[in-house]
């Protein structure tokens, strides 16, 4: 992990704004979709293509978002190599699918059973956001205001799990 640090230390800080942007983004939707799988979707296989399709249209999303918000800023459609830059910006959202997948994806293939790979999921989902929030600490310079960010975010998560719960699932 320090070494991942030292790299987004090193990238200017738009940059890195827009990476943590993307992860805080594709951990909270990852969250909003893991609420409404029950564990006969896991068993079916139909949670797994959720959680998947979840993650992949919210990348697509966030990079339509980084292009027109580039057209904006500068007036016209972005070149080739901004383009790729703002493909590459959306990744975040994809590797915060990731982990969640494949804890659906254990309990798809009973490995686990369904319950346990949909609280899993979750639980993963909610340490990658906090965890978001210990990257921004490192490369912050404000330590104090991070901590809150990352435990009001954490906050957040735990409301997507208490709507989880109040919906029977």
């Amino acid at each position: 992990m320090p070494a991942i640090l030292d790299r987004l230390a090193q990238l200017p800080r738009e940059r890195q704004a827009r990476l943590v942007d993307a992860a805080v983004y594709g951990s909270v939707v990852m969250l909003a979709a893991l609420a409404v799988v029950d564990p006969e979707e896991v068993e079916d296989g139909w949670g797994l293509e959720l959680v998947v399709a979840v993650g992949v249209a919210t990348w697509i999303a966030h990079f339509f978002a980084e292009l027109v918000a580039d057209q904006i800023r500068h007036a016209h459609l972005p070149d080739r190599g901004a383009r790729i830059r703002d493909l590459s910006n959306g990744t975040p959202v994809i590797l915060a699918t990731l982990l969640p997948a494949v804890a659906i994806g254990l309990g798809r293939f009973d490995a686990v059973e369904a319950d346990t790979a949909i609280w899993a999921a979750i639980g993963l989902a909610l340490v990658q956001l906090f965890c978001v929030f210990l990257v921004v600490g490192s490369v912050s310079r404000d330590r104090r205001g991070t901590w809150l960010y990352a435990l009001a975010t954490t906050a957040l998560g735990l409301v997507v799990v208490a709507i989880k719960i109040a919906l029977g699932h």
